[in-house]
């Protein structure tokens, strides 16, 4: 039975294109590509030390343990079927899964959103909800107030349909706080700002936590085997656009700081005033009460923590 290794996060936080790198790192250490886990032949799934990918919310992890078809379930049939939804994941291969969610860490409707028994560790990355705000309402086509309520919604959950199980955001406040709020030795947090402006440093420490020597060199080797074009057309599928590709500049296909041109200042203080606490503990917002796109991590309440509990590094 498989380990699963959660890259969490709320949506439009730079998950897609970190878990690129990742599988990239994987490659490069191992010698193997990541293996769709959906797609794995008997071979692949019996091979220990091959590495596996899949969304928590693919329907075939859903559909065998549902009493009724994934559009029609209820929520509490849903959250029931959750932990047999990831065994099935767990029991499908021998290897370790890389598994993406957008689950805050919660108990829904009596049951946990996340089942750590099959854990092996867990990458949780955040974003400034300042940018994560236009992004979201880029992403799902909705107005921007829109997208700055959504993200203030304790109980959202994203509804189920045919070709994907339900999934509890949660607020952008409670993703986070879930995830975080206790340091364990498991749990590697990843600003997306920092693998912006410090990939060198983000990426190696990202790297031997999943237990590989990494070294300068690999990271800029395994930038270069995501290749812009490619991860464009994976992003494409999740609706996300990226930047003007410039050669060897793979990590800045990405930005930080557009919400000081996307937002008005009352959308700013919407979400200073439903996220500020969290906001501060991660820097993003000062002891006086001012707005920042990422003050040093290592200054801030998290980071003199979450630094200091990397037995790994």
């Amino acid at each position: 039975m498989a380990k699963l290794i959660w890259i969490a996060s709320y949506p439009r936080s730079g998950n897609t294109w970190t878990r690129l790198f990742i599988n990239a790192l994987i490659k490069l250490h191992t010698g193997s590509a990541v293996v769709p886990l959906a797609r794995a032949d008997e071979w692949q799934r019996a091979d220990p030390s091959r590495y596996f990918e899949t969304w928590e919310i693919n329907p075939r992890w859903y559909r065998p343990v549902l009493p009724a078809a994934l559009g029609d379930a209820s929520a509490e049939q849903m959250a029931a079927a959750r932990a047999q939804a990831q065994g099935a994941i767990a029991a499908s291969a021998r290897g370790p899964v890389l598994t993406k969610t957008h689950h805050a860490n919660i108990s829904y409707a009596g049951h946990a959103s996340i089942d750590f028994s099959l854990t092996d560790r867990v990458i949780y990355l955040l974003r400034n909800p300042l940018d994560v705000a236009p992004s979201l309402a880029d992403h799902f086509g909705m107005p921007l107030d829109q997208a700055i309520g959504m993200m203030g919604k304790h109980s959202f959950v994203m509804p189920a349909h045919e070709n994907a199980a339900s999934e509890a955001y949660c607020s952008w406040s409670l993703n986070v706080s879930s995830w975080t709020r206790q340091v364990r030795p498991y749990l590697h947090v990843v600003r997306y700002e920092d693998a912006i402006d410090k990939p060198l440093q983000t990426f190696m420490r990202i790297g031997r936590f999943l237990g590989f020597r990494t070294a300068p060199a690999d990271v800029e080797k395994a930038a270069q085997a995501v290749a812009f074009d490619k991860a464009r057309q994976l992003e494409a599928r999740h609706r996300q656009s990226g930047g003007k590709q410039r050669p060897g500049t793979f990590f800045r296909q990405g930005r930080s700081g557009g919400w000081k041109n996307a937002l008005d200042r009352e959308q700013i203080e919407r979400l200073v005033r439903v996220h500020g606490s969290v906001m501060q503990h991660f820097g993003y917002l000062d002891a006086g009460g001012d707005v920042h796109t990422a003050l040093p991590f290592e200054d801030t309440a998290a980071g003199q923590l979450l630094l200091k509990a990397e037995p790994w590094k």
